[in-house]
């Protein structure tokens, strides 16, 4: 379950990062 959390806090942090310095960019190639 540890790995579970690590990658929906990896995943969350990384749209973050996306929408914060993307901008607009968070719905152009999600390939998530």
């Amino acid at each position: 379950m540890d790995t579970l959390y690590l990658i929906c806090l990896i995943v969350g942090g990384f749209f973050v990062l996306l929408s914060i310095f993307g901008g607009d960019a968070t719905d152009a190639d999600t390939d998530v």
